[in-house]
């Protein structure tokens, strides 16, 4: 027998075994763990490479030939690869598969926090949150190019109208509870303020800090507020009515972290953050130390002044005034990762998160000991 026949043998026998072995993966007799897409594409890997086998040695053996074929041998062994590996990231579940979700930028670094507690232990998952203007993380929402989007205020009218005429259910849960804190910079020595108080200033009747002896200051109120788009804007503008329409701050900045990097660096700046953002350690924390949140003076039941500070307390019992829900916009019949994702930030473990980040749960019942150790006035 020549060397020649010895090869075309050991050729045939190693196209017969991928057949058979193709057939055994597609009929499912060879269990795959990924799932059956990734059985799917591999068997007809299989099967087409037993093929080309087969089709090489019915022809005259050519060393040069088999040169010539072998790239299409390799790129047909890629894309099958590619697509298997492919087909394992796109199986979508509540527990696993691939997830981007809008975020608005103030709370972007927690709702990351809780993506990376759900991958680890839900190890198919993958979340990638993506931060930007609460604006635009709507309107991405609602133009069908995301399933799922974290809101720091409510759909408005307008979205609200687009989503009820919308061919997918979104559905809603209110996550957490947050609230808008004033903060001046460290060596502004004023420490509480009136609703009235800071509305005068927001709405141009108060400009000079000299108007405000408490201060200890001189000179022009600088404020300090991110643009038109972002749900920190509209809540103090259409939720608590602290600024008139077509309001413009001294110093606009593109989001939150920006607010308190200028606010640290200007004697005269006051501006406006989320406790989110404010309590979140991961960025410009250097910067967050040369800042103070004011306490906000409020009334009693007999009409005296009383002092409400920013603590989880008083957001949880709705006595600090600047208090809003954070939302989360699930289209689940486009993503059952996202419901599954949803549901993991409403449980018992989601809610801890937020409460150990400084928010207040608003799905699972807290204990006022739990959150703060201090008074809530």
């Amino acid at each position: 027998m020549t060397r020649l026949n010895v090869t075309r043998i050991i050729g045939y026998t190693a196209a017969a075994m991928m057949l058979l072995l193709g057939i055994a993966v597609l009929a499912g007799v060879v269990r795959m763990p990924q799932g059956p897409a990734v059985r799917t594409v591999f068997g007809v890997v299989l099967l087409l490479y037993a093929g080309y086998r087969l089709a090489v040695l019915r022809l005259k053996p050519r060393r040069r030939r088999d040169d010539r074929t072998r790239p299409f041998v390799i790129l047909l062994l890629a894309v099958g690869l590619s697509a298997c590996q492919k087909s394992k990231t796109a199986e979508d579940t509540i527990e696993s598969g691939t997830l981007s979700i809008a975020v608005s930028e103030s709370h972007a670094p927690l709702m990351q926090a809780q993506a990376e507690l759900f991958m680890r232990l839900y190890t198919k998952a993958h979340i990638t949150i993506l931060p930007m203007q609460t604006r635009q993380a709507a309107v991405t929402l609602l133009n069908d190019s995301l399933p799922c989007a974290v809101l720091d205020r409510p759909f408005n009218a307008e979205e609200e109208s687009v989503a009820a005429q919308s061919k997918f259910r979104i559905d809603s849960v209110v996550i957490a509870k947050d609230a808008i804190a004033v903060v001046v910079n460290l060596f502004n020595d004023l420490e509480r303020i009136t609703p009235d108080g800071l509305r005068a200033v927001l709405e141009g009747r108060i400009t000079d800090w000299s108007r405000i002896p408490e201060a200890g200051l001189s000179g022009r109120i600088q404020t300090v507020s991110t643009g038109i788009n972002s749900g920190a804007y509209e809540l103090l503008r259409k939720r608590f009515s602290l600024i008139p329409e077509g309001f413009v701050p001294v110093v606009r900045t593109a989001d939150q972290n920006e607010v308190i990097r200028t606010v640290s660096g200007r004697l005269g700046g006051l501006g406006f953050v989320s406790l989110a953002c404010l309590k979140d350690t991961s960025a410009f924390r250097v910067e967050k130390q040369k800042i103070r949140a004011l306490d906000m003076i409020g009334s009693d039941s007999s009409g005296g002044p009383v002092i409400l500070r920013l603590h989880q307390a008083n957001v949880y019992i709705g006595k600090y005034p600047f208090h809003y829900p954070v939302v989360m916009y699930v289209c689940g019949a486009k993503s059952r990762l996202a419901l599954g994702f949803s549901g993991f930030v409403a449980s018992t473990q989601g809610q801890q998160l937020f409460l150990n980040r400084g928010l207040v749960p608003a799905t699972t019942p807290v204990r006022l000991v739990q959150l703060t150790s201090g008074s809530p006035e």
